[in-house]
């Protein structure tokens, strides 16, 4: 055997030993840059405060933040790096930090969510919060579960895509919501202006003033209230059910499907697609005034291919005006 083939073989065998070897004491790191490489941790270190009592939370991290109710204030904070900076002043927490999103290299590969710095803040049962805002600088996802606040409004930049989820929440003044996917449960405010990628609205209620929807993907809102409600979206679908309305409903897509179930609402319900279906289920004794510049009508059973205008009951209480430019409308009765 040749002399330069032996001395590969026995360099070989000498990396797997010394590899093995230092796997067996913790040698196999993972690495991030962040000026410079640094050893990532493998578990995640963290630390709990206890501060006397706070009024109002500024979130300007890059961490996920949960806010819950709880027992005991507390305000828990993790991370594989660099532990967020948490301060307490005359009642007003900040949550600060920009380590919070991050990519492992080296034998051991991880997703930005798993790596995301976590920050959970814990409020008792009897205390409310007088204001929440989260601002453009707030990267990580916020959620809140079982909390009631004052005045709630979030900022976030629009490359954040900065995900908001709301269980069992109730906001005493109007929201102002600006995100990426935002989802509500059961969740009550006098109303809202919201701004994001997806929504979805389950069993909630906004009934002292109007409330608006400008989203970028789909939107789904389903056995909630309102007073009244302008929505628009520039690309997706919207499902709409089992919603009841003080005053007009007004639902917009420019390249999506429309679909309507089981609405209650004093006023006009007006609906537009520049490029999608409308689906309408509702009682024959409602109005529809349907029109399409080019697609198929069926309105309560009458078809036609050729006309792209149809009205029925226009002295009904209960009046919907539809109209896409390349779709279809169809309505079934519900009774």
């Amino acid at each position: 055997m040749r002399k330069s083939v032996k001395i590969g073989i026995f360099l070989l065998v000498l990396g797997v030993v010394l590899t093995m070897f230092g796997i067996a004491n913790n040698g196999l790191q993972t690495v991030y840059w962040d000026r410079g490489f640094h050893v990532s941790k493998q578990t995640a270190v963290s630390k709990t405060y206890h501060p006397n009592t706070i009024k109002s939370i500024t979130l300007t991290s890059n961490a996920s933040v949960t806010i819950k109710r709880g027992n005991r204030l507390s305000v828990q904070v993790a991370s594989k790096r660099k532990l967020p900076t948490i301060a307490v002043s005359d009642g007003e927490l900040t949550v600060k930090g920009k380590n919070g999103n991050y990519n492992d290299v080296g034998f051991f590969t991880s997703s930005n969510s798993l790596n995301r710095d976590r920050v959970t803040i814990t409020i008792p049962q009897d205390k409310t919060l007088e204001r929440l805002q989260a601002t453009t600088s707030q990267v990580g996802d916020l959620t809140l579960q079982d909390v009631n606040v004052k005045e709630m409004r979030l900022d976030a930049n629009d490359s954040s895509d900065v995900d908001l989820t709301m269980t069992n929440v109730k906001v005493d003044q109007p929201l102002q919501l600006q995100a990426g996917d935002v989802q509500l449960t059961n969740v009550t405010a006098p109303s809202f202006e919201v701004q994001a990628s997806d929504v979805t609205i389950n069993r909630s209620r906004f009934e002292k003033t109007d409330s608006t929807i400008k989203a970028n993907g789909d939107v789904s809102l389903r056995q909630s209230r309102f007073t009244g409600l302008q929505l628009e979206t520039s690309d997706g679908d919207v499902d709409v059910s089992h919603v009841k309305s003080k005053g007009q409903l007004a639902v917009k897509t420019t390249d999506g499907d429309i679909s309507l179930t089981n609405l209650d609402f004093k006023k006009q319900m007006r609906a537009t697609s520049s490029e999608g279906d409308i689906d309408l289920s509702t009682s024959r004794n409602d109005g529809v005034t349907a029109d399409t510049t080019d697609g198929d009508l069926d309105i309560f059973g009458w078809e036609n291919d050729d006309q792209n205008h149809y009205q029925v009951r226009s002295a009904a209480r209960h009046q919907y005006q539809l109209s896409t430019q390349d779709g279809d409308i169809t309505v079934t009765a519900t009774d």
